[in-house]
């Protein structure tokens, strides 16, 4: 018998793209096949989590998602992570004949983006927003030298870098309106007039530029990089500057808004940059960090900082890009001031190439495929068809003890390599919208039309069980990795927060909250021209901002090629997506037809929202001509299109509201000795709900188990050192 140690086994629940990451992460290690064995419990038959996606094959394999999903252009570990994935199948020819050989096939940037507007109150219109683009690419370490503007590493950088930005925006306005020019020379020369005679190279503004935003720019870049040295007085003096500025530029242009858009809107962003401005500067973010500004919900915050327009456009559609309503209800907007404010100049200043990034086909085609190959090729098993339905702790209540799993279906004994996922579409592998009934031995069983809700993936599915298994730590495991999302932990970990002596899984549960969302998706057989949409001549756009109950619109036509229309059959797609109220009256699981009534009401509003709000995006609004598949005898329009609503604990979006950021727990964190944690519910760099905080997560579970890598990726592929795990 041999006496070299064994690998420890490490169960991984769930298959979400944090779970994936911490697989990922650890056998990027050289050598990690001695020391670990990697087991991925997924249930159901694709991986992804709340960003899995699937093919209809009897729909022109059409691509379903759980909602609308893009990459930040700031998403450094995100991308970091899937250039490695499409390098390595690239390497071993895991994906023949791919359409995306490399990472960067796989994504377009959009560089234009919209928001709606209500002005006049009862009237949207839409605002168009255009940035600025670069050849350089998130992820991509031979564009990260490029010089830069400014440092990101402390809030200060950001402080610089907002007024020179809002400095700009003034700059490009004001060429085209003299009068705005003639005002802004004019403000403030008492407040100022210290800055007059400063030195401003370092603002790169020429000294015949002497309106008040360039004279507050060149104060601004006088101070030095460290907030520690800042001088008291003259702090005070560029609050009171930023305080006159705005009440002056305010009475001086405000009887100038009704009749120009662009005023106003110039002036929406002036007075939002510069109340964070200065609300980074009273609240001492300079100095204590974003975190210090938690309490205080975002829009709030803004109004303590004297902004009138703290609920404009937006910052609005921040909170529709989060889903940022508590309980699903438009009412009550709640974003963490700090956890917002970080993101939001994250993503306004550190994008690299474009504001956000497109991906070229499904999310599951394009990211988790990818990963899950290159994981399956290393060695990482896969067992498909396991739902956890509860995590037990030892009797001491110190660690994992036993992993109790419904086995939902097994592959046939004839299928050498077990169940196989994926299939080819356009010479991509892709998952499909249901599993692939042919492969599994209950496969006519999980078909039978005696149970009403036959969805493998639905908490509420009456489908019987194929066979129960009970995982125990020391046979199966070793460690446990739960990369199942926040909104099931209540249900699958029902002893955790008694055995925490501490509080910290109790206020985690309790603290972070999650959402409820929905969405739905047109394939049309009129372009956006042809339906009236008045931006066809511009880049597709995601749009922001909008009515409820579906507040963001993306059009998604280059994902035409990617599915297998015939010529001409569908000539635009469309996604809409928004949260989704909470229901204090759902029943419990033994209910199967609630999510089919949860469907049909989703169903209604997004009827509801085409009839009544859908001229703002195309004039002519929508009908069910309009739609290809549509039929007459159908009982509604949608009915040849797709509808989701995400009810599920596994399924709902992990929200940051205020005063909750503190209650996340690490990867390593977990006050149990063998269980570490992976997702955008844990406490990272980026504590919002999107997928760089999910990978930001796997990655320092990786840390906490193996102690690499040791650093996340910040702006600019600056390296973030992690700090040494602490266990419990």
């Amino acid at each position: 018998m041999s006496d070299l140690p064994q690998p420890k086994k490490i169960a991984i629940l769930g298959g979400g793209v944090g779970a994936l990451t911490t697989a990922f992460e650890i056998t990027n290690q050289p050598g990690w096949q001695s020391r670990y064995d990697i087991t991925v419990y997924q249930m159901g038959w694709r991986l992804g989590g709340k960003g899995a996606s699937g093919r209809n094959r009897t729909i022109s394999n059409r691509i379903e998602e759980h909602g609308l999903h893009l990459w930040m252009g700031f998403y450094e570990n995100a991308f970091d992570v899937i250039r490695q994935a499409y390098a390595y199948c690239k390497d071993n020819n895991l994906t023949p004949g791919t359409p995306f050989p490399t990472y960067k096939e796989a994504f377009a940037p959009m560089n234009f983006t919209a928001v709606a507007e209500e002005y006049p109150p009862g009237k949207y219109q839409l605002w168009p927003i255009f940035w600025p683009a670069s050849s350089e690419m998130p992820g991509d370490p031979d564009s990260a030298d490029a010089p830069r503007s400014f440092d990101p590493s402390t809030p200060w950088g950001y402080v610089t870098a907002l007024v020179s930005w809002i400095r700009s925006e003034v700059d490009r306005v004001a060429k085209d309106h003299n009068i705005l020019h003639g005002i802004l020379a004019d403000l403030c020369d008492d407040v100022l007039a210290v800055a007059a005679s400063a030195d401003h190279s370092a603002a790169n503004v020429s000294a015949a530029n002497t309106t008040v935003m360039h004279r507050l720019e060149r104060f601004v870049f006088r101070f030095p990089p460290d907030p520690r040295s800042h001088s008291q007085d003259e702090i005070g003096t560029l609050l009171r500057a930023i305080d006159a500025i705005l009440s002056e530029m305010r009475q001086a242009i405000e009887y100038l808004f009704a009749g120009d858009t662009e005023l106003r809107h110039l002036f929406i962003i002036v007075e939002t940059g510069l109340a964070i401005a200065k609300g980074m500067i009273a609240d001492d973010v300079i100095n204590q960090g974003f975190s210090v500004i938690e309490q205080y919900d975002f829009i709030e915050w803004l109004g303590r900082h004297g902004c009138t327009h703290a609920s404009s456009p937006l910052t609005i559609s921040m909170y529709d890009a989060c889903f940022g309503y508590a309980h699903g209800d438009p009412k009550q907007r709640n974003m963490a001031a700090g956890s917002t404010l970080y993101g939001a100049l994250r993503l306004i200043f550190t994008y690299r190439g474009a504001l956000m990034w497109w991906m070229e086909a499904g999310m599951g085609d394009t990211i988790f495929t990818p990963i899950y190959k290159a994981l399956a090729h290393r060695g990482v098993k896969f067992e498909f068809f396991h739902k956890v339905t509860r995590v037990n702790l030892s009797a001491d209540g110190a660690a994992v003890a036993s992993i109790d799993i419904d086995v939902q279906s097994v592959a046939k004994p004839a299928l050498a390599g077990g169940y196989e996922p994926l299939f080819n579409v356009n010479g991509l592998l892709c998952w499909p919208n249901e599993p692939f009934y042919d492969q599994l031995v209950n496969g006519d069983a999980l078909q039978d039309s005696r149970y009403s809700n036959r969805n493998l993936e639905s908490w509420w599915n009456d489908l019987p069980v194929y066979a129960q298994r009970t995982l125990t730590q020391g046979a199966d495991f070793d460690l446990v990795v739960m990369g199942i999302s926040l909104g099931a932990l209540p249900y699958i970990c029902p002893d955790f927060a008694a055995a925490d002596k501490s509080g910290r899984w109790a206020r985690m549960i309790e603290g972070v909250q999650v959402v409820r969302t929905q969405a739905f998706q047109l394939w049309m057989n009129r372009t956006p021209a042809e339906m009236g949409w008045p931006y066809a001549d511009q880049q597709a756009p995601v749009l922001c901002g909008f009515v409820e109950p579906y507040d963001t619109y993306a059009q998604m036509d280059h994902l035409i090629p990617r599915e297998s229309w015939a010529a001409g059959e569908c000539k635009q797609i469309a996604y809409f997506c928004n949260a989704a109220p909470d229901d204090p009256s759902a029943p419990d699981f033994s209910h199967h037809d609630y999510p089919a009534q949860q469907l049909d009401t989703a169903t209604s509003a997004a009827l509801d929202f085409l009839d009544t709000h859908a001229q703002t995006i195309w004039p002519g609004g929508v009908s069910g001509a309009d739609l290809v598949g549509y039929s007459a005898s159908q009982p509604n329009i949608l009915a040849s299109q797709f509808v989701r609503i995400n009810i599920d604990p596994t399924e709902q979006y992990v929200l940051s509201v205020k005063n909750s950021t503190q209650y996340r727990i690490s990867s390593g964190g977990a006050p149990f000795s063998n269980l570490y944690l992976a997702g955008d519910w844990t406490r990272v760099d980026v504590n919002l709900g999107c997928v760089e905080a999910a990978i930001q997560s796997g990655i320092m579970a990786s840390y906490a188990i193996t102690g690499a890598p040791d650093f996340l990726f910040g702006a600019f592929r600056q390296k973030l050192q992690l700090a040494p795990p602490q266990k419990g």
